[in-house]
């Protein structure tokens, strides 16, 4: 009896192991018990009895439906952005919100920038976007591998920038950031402000660079601390109207249009003023439903694509192309910001787990190698089809439909991407370089007493008269 007794209670301990650690159900992170969606659901199919018993053969035939319902339906964090001038909005499902700083950016988010307005962004590798404009990007995926990252992203309309990370320190600058429209960034140890305990009171009352040169020291600072956390490649498919094409760790600038030529360029290691261990040279699809050949582009040049002939120019930059740069030259504010939101959340990223690991701690499904050849070889022929159509009816019915409307599609380089950041950093300049001063006392002639006034600049004598004698006033005069 007791024998028997005995090996019930084996049996019944083997029965919950095995229940509980044999094959465990994948659990997410806010997980819901019920795989129903309510809010997406419609009375006919769930009172189909026909939908019903479709439902139930899939489900007997495939024992792990429910994993795969619950990464079918999985919307995973990309990135947060840093700030937004103007009007921002995110497009996600069916609604749609204004977003700012610290807002979260998840897959199959859109996000469009208005009239006059700006967006910078960083995914949880680190990797900066720039918006300008009247601007629209789609952050279609991430997937995360055991060594690297994946971002599949597509530019839909308007100027975008995106510059990967390095792991390199930055090199000592004297001159103020160039991209002003963003200032005061909303981190504020950020902002040109001296910090550093060393600084001598000498050394901040006569050295106008000073807060420059501080404050690239507290990056590089940052980027070496980080770099001991970071573990992955960062690997990128970006598709487009009239292009795609996948890179490890590149950076690069379009200007797109839907009706119209488009251009790129790769920014170059002179241009960045740091390299990347892990670049790799981009491979560049063309469209075309049977083209499968890739191009190799320069970097550091301007290409044009074009629309009417599916083909691709190398071209001199003009004075857009070249403004627009101009306002992305200096940004270690915003280099400064990504250091600290990438040592805020970029968690998800440097640690290594196991595939239950980070789906209960991060919601996020651990990819295979060959499940990601896999996907971008889809990705390949499915975009490259794709965007070969929808280029078809752009090229026969869109000019159409805006001609009977009296309107016509926007030229795909204009001020209108830089117009107000240029006027921002001029402004900016302005403030900071043109309180001018003239003396009525001798003590007021002393540097010393113009530093502790505000006053920063000198005043070279014969260039005007002030109709104030020992005041600060704004210098508006032109050469």
């Amino acid at each position: 009896m007791s024998m028997k007794f005995m090996m019930l209670r084996v049996l019944l301990l083997l029965t919950i192991y095995f229940a509980a650690f044999a094959n465990p159900e994948l659990k997410f992170k806010d997980d819901r018990k019920s795989l129903i969606k309510w809010d997406k659901l419609e009375a006919k199919d769930w009172l189909s009895y026909e939908s019903w018993k479709e439902d139930l053969r899939f489900k007997e035939s495939y024992p792990l439906w429910r994993d795969l319902a619950k990464m079918s339906g999985l919307r995973e964090e990309m990135g947060r952005v840093i700030k937004c001038v103007g009007q921002c909005t995110l497009f996600r499902d069916l609604g749609e919100n204004k977003v700012g700083y610290r807002s979260l950016i998840k897959e199959n988010d859109d996000i469009e920038t208005g009239v006059d307005s700006y967006l910078w962004l960083m995914l949880f590798d680190g990797t900066l976007i720039r918006m300008a404009p009247e601007s629209s990007v789609s952050f279609k995926e991430i997937n995360v591998l055991e060594k690297e990252v994946f971002f599949y992203l597509r530019a839909n309309v308007g100027n975008m920038l995106l510059i990967s990370r390095s792991e390199e320190e930055l090199k000592m600058s004297k001159k103020r950031d160039t991209d002003a429209v963003f200032h005061p960034l909303p981190i504020n140890r950020t902002n040109p402000i001296v910090f550093d305990k060393n600084v001598s009171l000498n050394e901040y009352l006569f050295e106008d660079d000073i807060r420059y040169r501080s404050r690239t020291k507290f990056i590089n600072d940052l980027i070496k601390k980080n770099n001991k956390k970071v573990m992955r490649k960062s690997r990128f498919f970006i598709q487009s109207p009239l292009f795609s094409f996948e890179a490890y760790s590149p950076s690069f600038e379009t200007y797109v249009s839907i009706g119209n030529d488009s251009y790129l360029k790769f920014r170059d290691e002179e241009q960045l003023g740091y390299s990347y261990k892990n670049e790799t040279n981009p491979k560049v699809n063309l469209r075309g439903y049977a083209n499968e050949e890739f191009e190799q582009l320069s970097k550091g040049t301007w290409y044009r694509f074009s629309f009417i002939n599916r083909n691709y120019f190398i071209v001199e930059p003009n004075d857009v192309l070249l403004q627009n740069e101009l306002m992305t030259k200096r940004i270690n504010g915003i280099y400064y910001t990504r250091e600290i939101f990438l040592e805020r959340y970029g968690q998800v990223l440097f640690e290594k787990l196991d595939e239950v690991g980070y789906a209960r701690a991060y919601g996020m499904r651990l990819w295979e190698e060959g499940e990601l050849d896999n996907r971008i070889k889809f990705l390949w022929k499915h975009s490259r089809q794709i965007e070969t159509t929808n280029l078809a009816i752009a090229d026969r019915y869109r000019k159409q439909v805006l001609a009977r409307v009296g309107r016509r599609d926007k030229d795909v380089l204009r001020k209108d991407f830089y117009t107000k950041a240029q006027e921002s950093y001029y402004r900016a300049g302005a403030m900071e370089n043109s309180r001018s001063y003239f003396p009525e006392l001798n003590s007021e002639k002393l540097d010393l007493w113009k530093k502790l006034n505000g006053i920063n600049t000198k005043i070279y004598p014969g260039i005007r008269e002030s109709s104030q004698k020992g005041t600060s006033i704004l210098d508006e005069s032109t050469n």
